[in-house]
């Protein structure tokens, strides 16, 4: 008898670590997926700071994350467990670091034609300038479009890396540059 108990104790003890195990492992998310008490890792760019927090926007949504602090426009993966309050998303943060901000090269026309497997990634395109203001301007290429946020002044043709994502405001989706290259041929 008193060796079920001790097996009995073990098993138990066995899947409650393994469900602790599980818990903390963070899971691949987005700022829309993540849910309050989730265990998670963000991938996006610093779009606001302060001295010891900063928001996190991976093109699906923004969370301020907590006890971390880069320099806006910043490419970070941050991990933690998510929590709410007032409507807000938080992180409160465990690890964060910069991540490679190469960027995958695609065509305007791959944006356009498939954006879903685009949101939330470091994209690299090439494309001409169209229009624009101080703050953003039309990238384009054989007839397919482009928003791009950037205050830079530029014209002509140009390689653009930056983070894809799709802007709830005006139901678009964009590109927030990172870095506009040189004029390409």
């Amino acid at each position: 008898m008193r060796t079920r108990l001790i097996l009995a104790l073990a098993v138990v003890e066995v899947l409650l670590f393994g469900l602790y195990a599980r818990s903390i492992s963070p899971s691949p998310s987005t700022c829309a997926e993540a849910d309050d008490g989730e265990y998670v890792k963000i991938r996006g760019f610093v779009e606001e700071r302060s001295e010891s927090s900063f928001v996190l926007n991976d093109g699906t949504g923004r969370i301020v994350v907590l006890d971390a602090a880069f320099e806006k426009g910043s490419p970070v993966s941050a991990e933690g467990r998510v929590f709410i309050r007032g409507g807000t998303k938080f992180l409160d943060c465990d690890e964060a670091e910069i991540f490679d901000e190469s960027g995958l090269s695609v065509s305007l026309r791959d944006l356009a034609e498939n954006p879903e497997e685009y949101v939330g990634r470091i994209v690299k395109v090439a494309g001409r300038v169209e229009r624009g203001s101080s703050s953003w301007f039309a990238l384009e290429s054989e007839g397919y479009e482009v928003i791009v946020l950037s205050d830079a002044k530029t014209s002509g043709s140009v390689m653009v890396t930056g983070s894809f994502f799709y802007d709830t405001s005006d139901m678009r989706y964009k590109l927030r540059a990172i870095e506009v290259g040189s004029p390409v041929d």
